[in-house]
């Protein structure tokens, strides 16, 4: 029952977010801006379609998943180790500094 309310919620984000894409290219906007109101009509913060909070968390950590596998995608190796040191130094202070806090 949970899995199919994952994937009904799923289904009306990305639905939300294919509007306001289209909506914002239309306009001659970046199409990240219709993403983001068809973020914010979606949220809790706005009257209307609100999903339980199980079912935010599971998208929002789908969205995680996505944006990683679309960077790794994009990433060639010689560009990382062109960048390794810097990238595996604020990758530990950023652990560092987290931890700490």
């Amino acid at each position: 029952m949970i899995a199919d309310n994952l994937f009904i919620h799923l289904l009306i984000a990305l639905v939300a977010a294919l509007v306001g894409g289209a909506v914002a290219s239309a306009l001659r906007q970046p199409v990240l801006l219709g993403f983001l109101a068809s973020g914010l009509a979606l949220s809790p913060l706005t009257p209307g379609l609100v999903a339980p909070q199980p079912s935010i968390d599971a998208l929002a950590e789908i969205g995680v998943i996505f944006l990683m596998f679309t960077v790794g995608v994009q990433l060639s190796l010689p560009e990382l180790l062109r960048v390794g040191r810097v990238a595996i130094g604020g990758a530990l202070l950023q652990v560092l500094l987290t931890m700490a806090l």
